[in-house]
């Protein structure tokens, strides 16, 4: 159950990431959003499956 909500949470951080990318660059290519929404969630889960684990640890 904890990982479900985790990767929950990752996919919404990772939505709003990947908002504030696209504001900033203005890029309207598919490709380069697609580009943006994967780095965003790439971003995400190392930073959330790092502060989950460290979370957990105390």
């Amino acid at each position: 159950m904890k990982s479900i909500k985790k990767y929950i949470f990752i996919f919404l951080v990772a939505i709003i990431t990947w908002n504030i990318i696209d504001y900033f660059t203005h890029k309207n290519e598919p490709f380069m959003k697609g580009f943006h929404f994967c780095l965003a969630l790439a971003l995400m889960h190392i930073v959330v499956d790092w502060v989950w684990d460290t979370k957990e640890e105390k």
